[in-house]
């Protein structure tokens, strides 16, 4: 029943984003949920309840409908914001069920970019706040990304960080109640070998620990 109603969200805000003109038919948005086991720190089995957000733009309506060149703001993708505004419904109705006071959440945010080269320097006005060796996982590594306003960006490392900070800035400031759980936010980053605005974009996993 979950993944149909999910399903139903997802379509009903799909619907409306197309009759905005916010994205059209060559966006692709992903909603998934399943259930996993694990074993928790005293050893006991428990499971866990992931639900996916990802998205796919078509080649060629990816720099109109999604992050174009060196774009890094949320509102600025008309995709990653119909996919968190299908998040955000989600979260106030059917799933609020898995909001918990005091349980557990992982979330995993991955950011994107491609290859395209930075020339000079893209400024950044500190929108999301300045960061000094933060830690973030590149290709499943651990490493560690710096970006402040006097430095501004010049890698796409950078890009695809911010990309996933936005959505962070999203998830806290339109999903408040994730704010009674014991929420761990994780950003990836990931940058193709390949040129495309269709590799700039973003992926979030949910991860309620022990939900049932």
């Amino acid at each position: 029943m979950d993944e149909i109603k999910l399903q139903e969200i997802k379509e009903n805000i799909i619907t409306q984003a197309k009759q905005q003109n916010t994205i059209s038919d060559h966006t692709k948005i992903s909603v998934n949920a399943d259930v996993a086991s694990e074993v928790d720190a005293s050893g006991k089995k428990i499971m866990n309840y992931n639900i996916t957000f990802t998205y796919e733009v078509e080649q060629g309506f990816s720099a109109k409908e999604d992050f174009g060149p060196g774009k890094y703001v949320t509102e600025q993708s008309g995709a990653a914001m119909s996919m968190l505004a299908i998040m955000k419904t989600a979260f106030e109705e059917e799933f609020a069920q898995y909001i918990r006071d005091g349980k557990k959440l992982r979330v995993k945010i991955t950011g994107m970019a491609d290859a395209s080269p930075i020339n000079g320097k893209i400024a950044y006005d500190g929108c999301y706040g300045e960061y000094n060796n933060e830690p973030v996982y590149k290709d499943n590594d651990l490493s560690n990304i710096t970006v402040t306003r006097q430095g501004g960006i010049t890698q796409n490392d950078q890009l695809a960080f911010l990309r996933a900070v936005g959505v962070k800035d999203y998830i806290t400031k339109n999903i408040p109640a994730f704010g009674q759980m014991q929420s761990d936010f994780t950003y990836y980053i990931e940058v193709t070998k390949e040129k495309g605005s269709e590799y700039r974009r973003i992926k979030v996993v949910f991860c309620f620990v022990d939900a049932f």
